[in-house]
């Protein structure tokens, strides 16, 4: 059982995970925000937006960087390690126009802040599903970035099948960049149920915390 004092702190930590958007590897707040891709009423795109939080007008500022982005998507993750901006996953409706049938992926890109350059990152291992809906926290201290869940459901209008919601667990070793890599991970334990559109955090370099979703 936690005492009253180390449940607090959790609290905290939730609070601190569920507001700040992005978090360097030394688990100091950013004095920026940056965001990739969103889903919008025309479809999807692949604009960038950065915040300066200590800004006196507070305004955010279009980005445009170099190299080869990923493609338009949605429900996908991006995890700051470091200076590296790792977009993992995602999903898309190629032409909405003729079908609501997702596509999905499992490609990972990366967004170097220091240069602005987007690279496709190839990892070796164990091969990622393809899937959107997820949710990625990292482990500060070894640069894992840990994903659960989400799905492969090809339609977005029909009731949710429990065979392509996932409960698997995988690590994605991003601490060398130029060697980074898969891993499912084996867990023991009793699993939180398939789901997708749900939140995560990793707290302390101790605890992954699961919540929401449907």
């Amino acid at each position: 059982l936690l005492r009253r004092r180390e449940t607090r702190s959790l609290h905290t930590d939730l609070a601190r995970a569920a507001t700040v958007c992005c978090e360097s590897i030394d688990g100091t707040t950013p004095t920026h925000a940056r965001t990739h891709g969103c889903a919008t009423m025309d479809g999807l795109d692949t604009d960038h937006y950065h915040a300066d939080f200590p800004s006196t007008d507070k305004g955010w500022t279009q980005l445009r960087p170099g190299g080869t982005p990923p493609c338009g998507r949605c429900s996908h993750t991006a995890t700051l390690v470091g200076d590296l901006l790792y977009v993992v996953g995602g999903g898309r409706v190629p032409d909405p126009e003729e079908s609501n049938v997702f596509e999905h992926f499992n490609d990972v890109h990366a967004l170097d802040l220091r240069t602005a350059q987007w690279s496709r990152v190839e990892p070796s291992g164990d091969e990622f599903p393809a899937r959107r809906g997820h949710c990625a926290g990292l482990h500060e201290a070894t640069r894992r970035v840990f994903i659960f869940g989400g799905c492969s459901e090809p339609h977005s209008d029909v009731e949710q099948s429990s065979t392509l919601l996932q409960q698997d667990t995988w690590i994605l070793h991003a601490d060398e960049p130029s060697h980074v890599r898969w891993q499912q991970a084996h867990v023991a334990g009793a699993l939180p149920r398939r789901r997708r559109a749900h939140r995560c955090a990793v707290l302390r370099d101790a605890l992954m915390v699961v919540h929401g979703g449907f």
